[in-house]
């Protein structure tokens, strides 16, 4: 299997994600500090609620406010990138194709969808997600997480699972507006999937919209697809275009 990578954009984004997180930290500190300056005095003075503040109080005040209001976007920041390139689910997703022939090939972070698989069944856009626990599909094509349960949903936070159906539809959609821009020549229909990284996930989406495998059964859901058009290795060379350089096999 070719595997074909922007090594520049991820190591770039994962040092954007660790700076804008350490940032966040110590801006969400000061403004704590900043905070405490403030009310401990006022505190401890027994001062009422209507007490005036001094000039330098008021401006701690608002650096206060103003920090917790940055510091929560750069976290919230850090958290986003991080969930795309941090738990670097190209090497997972390597992991789980490995033994392909070179009929296959992985692209990550170069064809403005994240992850795309050009097989001879045809070009897949992989939607990774990392939850645990039951996840399911309503009659309705509504997604579940039922994830963990008491204790433990407190102390061991998840990702939330969002709406895979609508991830899926905007990475494809990402993919076919660059194929338009780059490849117009490249004539495909684009087939999503998601795909569940984590083993302890239980999967229950006979009734999903997009079609959902657990990241194990990733090779056999793509190898028993028909071959309805697919990718040459012609074509998977021009969609490679300048980042051929960075190929590797595996």
């Amino acid at each position: 299997m070719r595997i074909v990578s922007d090594t520049k954009a991820i190591q770039r984004n994962q040092t954007i994600a660790r700076w804008t997180l350490f940032s966040g930290v110590a801006v969400l500190v000061l403004a704590l500090v900043a905070n405490l300056y403030v009310a401990v005095p006022l505190l401890s003075s027994g001062a009422s609620s209507q007490a005036e503040l001094t000039p330098q109080q008021n401006q701690l005040t608002l650096f206060s406010f103003v920090g917790l209001l940055v510091g929560y976007t750069l976290t919230t920041i850090s958290t986003s990138i991080n969930a795309r390139f941090g738990r670097r689910p190209d090497q997972a997703l390597q992991g789980a194709l490995r033994g392909s022939n070179d009929t296959y090939t992985l692209f990550n972070y170069v064809l403005g969808a994240s992850h795309v698989v050009a097989a001879p069944s045809g070009l897949y856009v992989l939607v990774p997600k990392y939850q645990s626990g039951v996840i399911l599909v309503d009659e309705k094509g509504k997604w579940k997480h039922a994830g963990q349960s008491g204790l433990s949903r407190f102390l061991f936070r998840q990702d939330a699972l969002g709406n895979p159906t609508l991830d899926a539809r905007l990475e494809v959609e990402a993919l076919q507006r660059h194929l338009k821009k780059h490849h117009p020549e490249v004539d495909l229909e684009p087939q999503p999937i998601v795909v569940f990284m984590s083993p302890r996930a239980v999967l229950d989406v006979a009734q999903s919209p997009v079609p959902a495998v657990p990241v194990k059964k990733l090779k056999d859901y793509i190898r028993k697809q028909p071959k309805r058009g697919g990718v040459s290795a012609e074509v998977a060379s021009r969609l490679a275009g300048e980042r051929a350089a960075e190929d590797t096999h595996d």
